[in-house]
């Protein structure tokens, strides 16, 4: 399922889990947020209808409060030596979408936070131990040692 909803003057197309930067909103962090939704679909149909749309929501956790890249500014007025350069970053939101429920009733929720073990098709590398260093180490002080030597008789 996905929703397509309007915040500021931008409208994102989103699904449960994703994770959106948006103009800023007025709440604490980790507050939940309710975003109107404009539209509702699945891989079937779309459903944009308004009388319809009332009974769907989207609810999204405000992560953290930021300010977007900096956006320059500059005026030039040809040959007049006149040049005036201003930036200044805009106030952003991070949110993540964490609940989806349709007009017909179902609704689909993001599961609660996931250790990082647990997650498939990832293997945690071990650190090597410090004898693993060393003899990785002297290896490499080796190679560099019979490279120099090899260079050195070329030369000759």
């Amino acid at each position: 399922m996905f929703a397509i909803v309007k915040l500021g003057n931008q409208q994102f197309k989103v699904k449960v889990g994703d994770f959106i930067r948006v103009p800023f909103q007025k709440a604490s962090k980790g507050e939940q947020i309710e975003i109107p939704v404009l539209g509702f679909g699945d891989d079937s149909h779309f459903i944009f209808e308004k009388s319809q749309l009332k009974k769907s929501k989207v609810t999204a956790v405000l992560l953290r409060q930021s300010l977007a890249k900096k956006v320059l500014v500059f005026k030039k007025k040809r040959r007049k030596g006149y040049r005036r350069t201003k930036g200044y970053r805009q106030k952003v939101s991070e949110l993540k979408i964490i609940e989806l429920s349709s007009p017909e009733g179902k609704v689909s929720k993001s599961p609660l936070k996931k250790d990082k073990s647990t997650k498939s098709g990832t293997v945690q590398k071990q650190k090597p131990s410090k004898k693993e260093n060393k003899k990785t180490l002297e290896n490499n002080k080796k190679k560099l040692q019979t490279k120099s030597n090899k260079k050195t008789k070329k030369g000759e």
